[in-house]
Parts: structure tokens; C-alpha cells; sequence
């Protein structure tokens, strides 16, 4: 009893530690962190996250280490912890703040899986993986990335009007239409709004504990919509500006990128509700033993009654099946040549 008091007061003096280390290294680079595009609300992001996975009731399914409140910490666990000190001190001295960052999420890794129960090393991880992306990404990362998005977003802008037959025409950068150009910013690129639903998704995912496919599927349908809502930004300036200014057009795309993120944070929010609901109305038809029962005496054929039960995501199929074949008509060489042409022609 005395050896258990004294591990959980220990325990207690660890965890304290951890607080006052990972404060002290946010005090030190606040504004290291907040001064990137973006970096207030991924930081808030993903340490919100993090600390909901981290503190959610743990399952079950797993049984504690028995000799878990009073064993002393594996050799293993300790050698971990020395090298997330050297990575700590290399990051320091050498001034690359990644290394420095893994340094720090290791040592709190280390010490967390030794404080908290074995059940909950899943949780740890997936928690320290989340707030991994707290941390800015090096400009040698972030510039290409911004660049890429910035030629998706005047490509894709491109794709969509003439899909809805505005004639436009994507010049590196530049989106013109007929007499007026449109330079698409790099800060308006998109980027912001993409991190944060990535992050977003992802947190979501995880804090619902979808598996592995559901989050990958929910965070590429994430950026999708994210890529599309800053295109139909783009759509809205290119169609509307020629009629209240032409130099309104970068100003416009400034003011309504909070919208922007807004639309696609709550878009993520309704899908993973969605999801979630699907998941449990299935969770229960499994449960329930007379539901089998019901639909063997509904009087339809297993196949129909299969769509008849799902009406709703057949009908989504429908639509984004048509919509397809929309898109895939008005894609043709020979549409975006005349599109093409009748930009010239009003150039001329």
C-alpha cells in the first residue's frame, strides 16, 4: 500500500510536469504558432481534439496492466523518453522547430502511457497524433502546398463555369472573361479552409470512433467540398464583378472567406451526424431480432425491399449520378474549345 501511494503520488508530480512543460513551450512560440496562415484555429483545433479523445471513457474491451499503479516504468518506456529529450535539445540548437515539437510530443507520450491505464494507449496516440498538426507546417512544405491549391482552385474554376456555360479561360493564375481579368490570390487559395476542415474531419472521425475507411473517406470528401465552395466563390465573382466593378474582385474574395469556412465546417458537421445515425439506425436493426421478421412479411421481394428501406440514398445515388453525366457532357474538348473561342472572340 505504502509502494502504491507513493507510484500515484508520483503519477501525480508527472502529470503535473507535463502541464507545465507543454504551457511553457506554448508561452515561448505563441506567436510562432499564431502567426501562420491560419494558426489560432488549428492550434485550438487540434488541441481540442486531442484532449477530447484523450479524456472520453475508455472501452473496455481491454484489460489494465495488473501490475499497472505500482510497477516502475519499463526500460523501453524510459529510453524513449531520453531520446525525446535529445530530439528536444537538437530542435533547440540546431533551430528546426519539427524535431524540437516530436521531441515534446514524445516525452508527453511516453509519460501519459505510464500515467494513464493500458486502455487508453490507443487513445494517447491517436490524441498526440491529432495535436502533432498544431504545430505550423515548414515553408518548404506549406509554399508548394499553397501553390498547388491555388492552381486547383483557377483549373476547377474553369471546369465549373463552363460546365454552366460561362466563357472563361484559366491563364496561370489569371481567370478572363471576355474584357476582364481575375487574378486568383494565393491567400485566397483555398488553403485555409481545406486545413481546417481536414483537421476537422479528422478530429470528428476519431472522437466518433469511426474506422480507418469512414475517416479517410469523411476527410477526402472534406477537402473535396472545401475545393468546391472556394470555386463557387470564384464563380460568383467572376459572374457578378463585371456588373459592380472589376477591382472589387479581390476584395470580394477576402470578405467571404470566413463565409467559406463556416459553410464547409457546418457541411462536416451534418455529414458526420448523418453518418453517425445511419451507423446506429443499423447497429440497432442488427440488434433487433424482429426486424427480420417485418420485412419477410412486408409482401416485396428481398431485392426491392433492400431500396425500399434505403429510399433516401437511393435517391442521392440518383442525383449524383445524373449530375455525373452532366458534368462528363460538358467536359468534352469540343465544349471547352467553344468556350474557349467566344473568349477570344470578346477579346478581339
Amino acid at each position: 500500500m505504502v509502494e502504491e501511494a507513493k507510484v500515484r503520488r508520483l503519477k501525480r508530480i508527472v502529470t503535473l510536469c507535463i502541464v507545465i512543460l507543454f504551457a511553457t513551450w506554448f508561452s515561448i512560440n505563441f506567436s510562432f504558432l499564431t502567426n501562420s496562415q491560419n494558426g489560432g484555429i488549428r492550434f485550438a483545433l487540434t488541441t481540442l481534439f486531442a484532449l477530447l479523445i484523450l479524456l472520453r471513457p475508455k472501452s473496455e474491451s481491454e484489460e489494465d496492466d495488473p501490475l499497472e499503479g505500482h510497477s516502475p516504468m519499463p526500460m523501453s518506456w524510459a529510453v524513449t523518453a531520453v531520446a525525446g529529450v535529445f530530439l528536444v535539445l537538437a530542435g533547440l540548437v540546431l533551430r528546426v522547430h519539427q524535431v524540437e515539437w516530436l521531441g515534446l510530443l514524445t516525452l508527453i507520450y511516453v509519460s501519459l502511457r505510464w500515467i494513464m491505464p493500458a486502455r487508453a494507449s490507443r487513445d494517447i496516440f491517436l490524441s498526440l497524433f491529432l495535436l502533432y498538426w498544431a504545430h505550423p507546417m515548414p515553408s518548404q512544405v506549406f509554399a508548394p502546398l499553397q501553390f498547388a491549391m491555388q492552381k486547383i482552385s483557377v483549373n476547377v474554376s474553369e471546369w465549373f463555369m463552363h460546365v454552366v456555360n460561362v466563357k472563361v479561360w484559366a491563364d496561370g493564375m489569371l481567370l478572363i472573361a471576355g474584357r476582364h481579368s481575375y487574378e486568383i490570390p494565393a491567400a485566397c487559395s483555398g488553403l485555409r479552409t481545406a486545413t481546417t476542415v481536414f483537421l476537422l474531419s479528422l478530429g470528428l472521425g476519431v472522437l466518433r470512433r469511426f474506422n480507418i475507411i469512414e475517416i479517410v473517406l469523411l476527410v477526402i470528401a472534406a477537402l473535396v467540398q472545401a475545393v468546391m465552395l472556394n470555386v463557387i466563390r470564384i464563380t460568383v465573382m467572376v459572374t457578378l464583378m463585371p456588373k459592380v466593378g472589376e477591382g472589387s474582385g479581390p476584395q470580394f474574395l477576402h470578405d467571404t472567406a470566413g463565409y467559406i469556412v463556416v459553410a464547409a465546417v457546418l457541411l462536416v458537421f451534418l455529414e458526420t451526424a448523418i453518418w453517425d445515425r445511419i451507423k446506429s439506425a443499423r447497429d440497432i436493426e442488427k440488434a433487433d431480432l424482429s426486424s427480420g421478421i417485418i420485412k419477410g412479411l412486408s409482401g416485396l421481394p428481398s431485392f426491392w425491399n433492400y431500396f425500399a428501406s434505403r429510399r433516401i440514398l437511393v435517391v442521392i445515388a440518383v442525383i449524383v449520378a445524373a449530375l455525373t453525366v452532366i458534368c462528363a457532357y460538358k467536359s468534352r474538348s469540343y465544349h471547352r474549345a467553344e468556350m474557349l473561342k467566344g473568349v477570344a472572340t470578346d477579346l478581339r
